[in-house]
């Protein structure tokens, strides 16, 4: 991951700290792959975004039976004034025959409150809710609670054919003002025969 790359966008079009991040393309060939050769390069498309701070295999969140990436942004400002929202996007797996990972995200979710860098820790949770679709979870360490800040949350989000998301299919918030709650998660698999937030 590239979080902090500069680029010319022309006309002396410069973006600060945009981001980006390389796809390297396994090789079945026995000899050693040339990388250089199999790569794609994403780049961010605003100031100070930070593509790439994250940057974590999603499993199958697209239900094509191909895996997918999931990327944060976690200084992401969704509109002018609404500072580091943070985003995660979602890029999804293609055949080789098309390419390799689809260069245009197919969603992108937003953080909801000011300064609470959404997508600060990603991971792939396998498939938690038993639908044969992989899951995910997102921390957003900074997060912040009516008068509590920095409380911090995560949130899972159930995969979905086309992995296209909506509100969250489970939340959870810290214990307490400045607790970072969801500073790091880890990726899981289903322990019970119930699904997650369900009873």
């Amino acid at each position: 991951a590239i979080s902090m790359i500069d680029t010319t966008g022309g006309l002396n079009e410069t973006i600060q700290g945009m981001g980006g991040f390389y796809i390297y393309y396994g090789d079945l060939t026995p000899e050693t792959p040339d990388f250089g050769e199999n790569m794609s390069v994403f780049y961010g498309n605003q100031d100070t975004m930070s593509l790439g701070r994250v940057v974590s295999g999603a499993g199958d969140i697209t239900g094509d039976g191909i895996d997918d990436v999931m990327v944060s942004a976690p200084n992401y400002d969704p509109e002018l004034g609404q500072k580091d929202f943070g985003a995660v996007f979602i890029y999804e797996g293609r055949s080789e025959m098309d390419g390799g990972l689809n260069p245009e995200y197919v969603d992108i979710i937003v953080g909801e409150v000011e300064n609470e860098r959404f997508g600060s820790a990603l991971a792939s949770l396998g498939d938690l809710n038993g639908d044969m679709i992989d899951d995910i979870i997102i921390g957003a360490y900074n997060y912040t609670f009516e008068f509590d800040t920095a409380i911090g949350k995560v949130e899972v989000y159930y995969g979905t054919n086309g992995g296209t998301f909506g509100d969250p299919d489970f939340e959870q918030i810290g214990a307490h003002k400045e607790a970072q709650f969801g500073y790091s998660v880890a990726d899981g698999r289903q322990f019970d025969s119930e699904s997650l937030g369900k009873e």
